[in-house]
């Protein structure tokens, strides 16, 4: 990682550890460590943080990606943009609704992101049924600058949803593979 990605990326949390809304989140507790390391986007990222407001039914990342995650030189690959947006927006409807999956991904680009900078991902809820979740995210460089926004639609998911779009395995930690799962059914 390089000096000036190093210091944008603490210059990113710095502003966000001040906001009285925002609290550190930990996916790491929430989602099994073995199926995250099978995550392509997570394989590429040097640096990993979020934040949570929940009064605003928000999400913040920060992130330095690698090299790795190249599509012109020097810049991050488009769907790697939109691989890192659809996380964001999921974990946020994990974080305060369950489990869901994208029907939908709607992405624009607006500025390429480069490579070996920190970022700033954000998504939120703007609309919710009993069904069905409408979510915006974006992403900002280290100067606060738009490069990509999207527009997500989530399905909330209950446990027979996740059996069938399972491993199909008989167990239901071979199926799933979310710990809060385990948790709620007393595993």
């Amino acid at each position: 990682m390089d000096v000036d990605g190093k210091r944008n990326f603490l210059k990113i949390l710095v502003s966000l550890e001040n906001r009285e809304s925002l609290a550190p989140y930990d996916f790491e507790a929430l989602i099994d460590g073995e199926r995250e390391k099978r995550n392509f986007a997570s394989n590429h990222i040097q640096q990993d943080r979020y934040f949570i407001d929940k009064h605003a039914e928000t999400l913040y990342r920060v992130v330095m990606v690698d090299e790795n995650c190249e599509g012109p030189v020097g810049y991050v690959h488009g769907g790697f943009s939109a691989s890192l947006l659809d996380q964001n927006m999921g974990r946020t409807v994990l974080a305060l609704r369950g489990m869901s999956a994208t029907v939908r991904l709607e992405v624009d680009y607006r500025r390429p992101l480069k490579t070996k900078d920190s970022f700033q991902i954000r998504s939120w809820i703007e609309e919710e049924t009993e069904r069905k979740i409408v979510m915006n995210g974006t992403i900002l460089d280290s100067a606060d600058q738009l490069c990509v926004e999207a527009l997500g639609v989530f399905v909330k998911m209950n446990l027979a949803d996740l059996l069938l779009v399972g491993t199909m395995q008989p167990s239901l930690e071979n199926a799933v593979g979310y710990k809060t799962i385990f948790k709620a059914f007393g595993g």
